[in-house]
């Protein structure tokens, strides 16, 4: 039986039906506005949206900056090379059959090999080659635009090269698979070098197709700029041939050429073996040691050439003149350390060339007592003594000293320093040192750039820096004729050449071990410069455990001596009568 409202029943019947219709009311209120929002207020994003979505927007990579040497001799160069790829799954196999005749014609790969490379028949993705010249590929490429090479395609990127192998290459660097500079000038320049990317966004049919009357927005990449280099090529061929033999005739493995330009701190050549070939990377199945560059990243204890950074010290510092004498023995004790000449002799009242010329180990402890601590770590600063030279190289480090007042030192410092033991320093920073005595007494910032041009050839100088004045000029030409000297009292100085005037010291640096230094091992080195009136080129040469010959005199200047001959024509430096 149904039940119906009573009179009392209708009012509140009523009320929950203007309820109900309100709610339906709000509720179609809320959908018309949805409707509205999506198909107005919303309509330019989802259009916006469908845009996006049947729009390729891609980079363009830019070409990377060529690096060539001082004489605009290419160094580094980038250069196009295309990937061919094949879609096997698109083609019958007559079509892929001729497509792979078609690209073996062009590029002079063989059939069998290309026939090879399809493995998979329903890829729609093969590459059939890598780095092929462009010019080979350009008739594919235009058969490709023509609609007559299906199943085809070209890629093309950007490929680092190093024209000559090896040459230079821990000042070159290396750059990995996306381009990027990882050691060297690649690195510290990469910003320059890289260049700008640049966009295309083109229209595009649902299946990723282009469409030939779509729209294309293409923004050119900008390439790189140029780096130019101090570093003269010809100058470093000769050092790194005279290295290589060297090392052979001593029986080393490890050895380190400098030369560069006392005068602005241009490097003009910076050899060191072992090496690594920047143009064959993909060969080496891991990043060794040889990719370090042990001028500016491996240290060494300096030695004897140190005593000329000390006897500058002591000149400038008013402490001693170029009259002063000597009589510590050939052997002592100073601050709990025993010091003796390495030929155990002693050379009473010695005078302070002689000191140079017999590389006093107890005559360099003698200066630095006279002088003090206080005074003698203040020239290691004014030298730059175990901070980074701040050259345009990647990766450089800073040396190991202790200097007074810091932690662990004690007196036996001040005399194992005086004559560069006790203390470590990069090849650099050593060489940057000896320049400061070449040039008149400035502490130069070493540089390997000489110019940035950019891709509408406007140059920017790199301009020589000045760090600080190490010592007086006046200092500074006392030193150069006492060295002259020095080397010149040296009955057939194997240092010296009869053609070319040069100053220079020997060290013999022994190679610390646990217990202290190997009596079994040394690093000859030899630093020296010329000609002595006007320095033109400084040039450092250090040689790692050679097995035949012991003394610097013996190995390292020898080569000195081979270095200069070969390089002071290349530059100009003229001939004298020694």
């Amino acid at each position: 039986m149904p039940v119906h409202p009573t009179a009392d029943d209708r009012p509140q019947l009523g009320r929950r039906l203007l309820l109900l219709g309100g709610a339906n009311l709000v509720l179609a209120g809320a959908v018309t506005h949805a409707l509205l929002r999506i198909q107005v207020r919303e309509q330019s994003a989802h259009t916006a949206d469908a845009v996006l979505q049947l729009r390729a927007d891609n980079l363009l990579n830019p070409r990377r900056g060529d690096i060539i040497d001082a004489r605009a001799k290419p160094m580094a160069v980038t250069r196009v090379v295309d990937r061919l790829i094949i879609s096997p799954a698109v083609l019958s196999e007559s079509g892929l059959q001729a497509m792979l005749e078609f690209v073996a014609r062009h590029t002079g790969i063989a059939l069998h090999q290309l026939r090879h490379r399809v493995r998979d028949r329903l890829s729609q993705y093969t590459v059939l080659a890598e780095d092929v010249d462009p010019v080979r590929t350009a008739p594919i490429q235009k058969a490709i635009r023509a609609g007559q090479a299906g199943g085809l395609q070209i890629e093309s990127r950007h490929n680092r090269r190093y024209p000559s192998g090896p040459l230079a290459a821990h000042l070159l660097g290396f750059t990995d698979a996306s381009n990027s500079g990882r050691s060297g000038v690649e690195s510290f320049y990469d910003l320059q070098l890289r260049g700008r990317p640049g966009r295309v966004i083109a229209d595009r049919d649902p299946l990723g197709r282009s469409i030939p009357v779509g729209r294309e927005i293409v923004t050119a990449a900008e390439p790189g700029s140029t780096v130019r280099l101090t570093l003269d090529r010809r100058v470093q061929l000769k050092v790194e041939g005279i290295l290589q033999r060297s090392l052979a005739k001593y029986e080393s493995a490890h050895g380190t050429i400098l030369v560069l330009d006392p005068r602005d701190g241009a490097v003009l050549a910076m050899a060191s073996q072992p090496t690594f070939d920047p143009d064959r990377m993909h060969e080496y199945a891991e990043i060794g040691p040889q990719f370090l560059n042990p001028a500016v990243q491996l240290v060494w204890e300096p030695g004897s050439t140190f005593k000329l950074i000390t006897m500058a010290a002591g000149l400038d510092s008013g402490t001693i003149t170029t009259a002063s004498t000597h009589s510590f023995p050939g052997e002592i004790e100073y601050g709990g350390l025993q010091i003796a000449n390495w030929d155990q002799k002693t050379y009473p009242n010695q005078s302070m060339t002689s000191l140079l010329r017999h590389s006093s180990n107890t005559g360099a402890v003698w200066i630095a007592d006279q002088m003090g601590p206080e005074k003698f770590y203040g020239y290691l600063r004014n030298f730059g003594i175990g901070e980074p030279t701040g050259v345009d190289l990647a990766g450089e480090v800073g040396g190991i000293v202790r200097y007074y007042r810091d932690p662990g030192w004690y007196p036996g410092d001040l005399a194992a320093n005086s004559f560069g033991q006790g203390l470590a320093i990069t090849p650099l920073q050593a060489a940057m040192c000896y320049a400061a005595i070449a040039n008149g007494g400035l502490l130069l910032r070493p540089r390997t750039v000489a110019a940035l041009i950019d891709p509408a050839g406007r140059v920017t100088p790199n301009p020589p820096v000045v760090r600080r004045r190490a010592i007086t000029a006046a200092t500074a030409g006392r030193m150069v004729a006492m060295m002259r000297d020095a080397e010149r009292s040296v009955p057939n100085n194997p240092a010296l050449s009869p053609w070319f005037d040069t100053a220079g010291k020997t060290a013999t640096t022994e190679v610390p071990i646990n217990s202290g230094y190997s009596e079994d091992s040394s690093i000859p080195s030899y630093a020296g410069f010329g000609p002595t009136r006007d320095p033109r080129a400084l040039v450092l040469v250090k040689i790692d455990a050679p097995a035949k010959g012991r003394w610097a005199h013996e190995v390292a200047s020898p080569v000195f001596r081979e270095v200069v001959e070969s390089i002071f024509p290349l530059l100009g430096i003229p001939a004298s009568d020694g």
